[in-house]
């Protein structure tokens, strides 16, 4: 029984430390994404993505994803889909995170439902990004322009808030063009098949943040709650959703910072570092 009791308090130990440990365990993921379509121009076009990073100040958590920023190859250009900082005062940490990184290009950001949060003022958030120099797409477009080709970028506001406009968003784009969607949450990934998007990058869910095996802390989601974890593929899509789906794929990232409390378990943090391969 003594035996019993000190095993399963080592184990309690072992998971509690763990709890706090994994915050801080920030891997760095290299993918090459394959689509017939992409302009030539592009091939080897590379994106850091980043998402979820709820700075609040700058602690270990900062400190720790700005050494990992510093390892990653150089990038095209950079997103963040959404929940960027914890409010107004901590927006700060946003450019002296990225100064550890290397962007050869522009930044595009979408917002997220902690923008929203009722101590937040989106709009202001808003005008602090761009003053940043950052590209806040908020159901909107934009094109990246490469040696005569381009591709386009689109970005929906809080699906969490309802806040999404998807024919806004594509208005004016290229029905033949080569698209890429940036969402907070992923539920749009399912809904932009039918606008022919090629790559959807999306955040929301951390991956979980404390996986049990029966249990599982944060994926909250208002629709499409199944499309919430992992890399999806057009054919692993249509099997769900029971549609043909081409040159498709979206990358769902378990985020950077974590929600309420800074605990994480089977949910690691995660830099994206995706090049895009003809």
């Amino acid at each position: 029984m003594i035996i019993f009791i000190c095993v399963l308090a080592i184990l309690c130990l072992i998971f509690g430390v763990w709890l706090f440990v994994e915050p801080y365990c920030i891997e760095i993921k290299n993918l090459e994404l394959k689509f017939e379509n992409l302009p030539k121009a592009f091939e080897g076009f590379s994106i850091l993505f980043l998402s979820d990073i709820h700075t609040s100040k700058w602690g270990c958590f900062e400190k720790c994803l700005s050494e990992k920023l510093s390892l990653v190859k150089e990038c095209d250009i950079c997103v963040i889909t959404g929940d960027l900082a914890y409010n107004e005062k901590a927006t700060g940490n946003i450019p002296r995170l990225l100064s550890y990184s290397k962007i050869k290009g522009d930044t595009y950001v979408v917002l997220g439902n902690t923008e929203y949060k009722i101590h937040n003022n989106p709009e202001k958030l808003c005008e602090i990004y761009k003053g940043f120099g950052y590209v806040v797409l908020r159901n909107e477009s934009t094109r990246i322009e490469r040696e005569g080709e381009y591709i386009s970028v689109i970005g929906v506001d809080d699906p969490i808030n309802f806040l999404e406009d998807l024919p806004k968003a594509f208005k004016g784009v290229d029905e033949n063009s080569f698209k890429i969607l940036l969402s907070h949450c992923p539920s749009m990934g399912v809904e932009a098949v039918d606008y022919k998007v090629n790559l959807v990058l999306a955040g929301h869910t951390h991956g979980g943040q404390v996986k049990l095996p029966f249990f599982t802390v944060y994926t909250h989601m208002n629709r499409h709650k199944f499309f919430n974890l992992g890399l999806w593929n057009g054919e692993k899509l249509g099997k769900v959703i029971n549609k043909k789906i081409e040159n498709f794929w979206t990358v769902i990232s378990n985020g950077l910072g974590t929600s309420v409390f800074r605990i994480r378990f089977k949910a690691l943090p995660q830099i994206y570092r995706i090049v895009l391969k003809k």
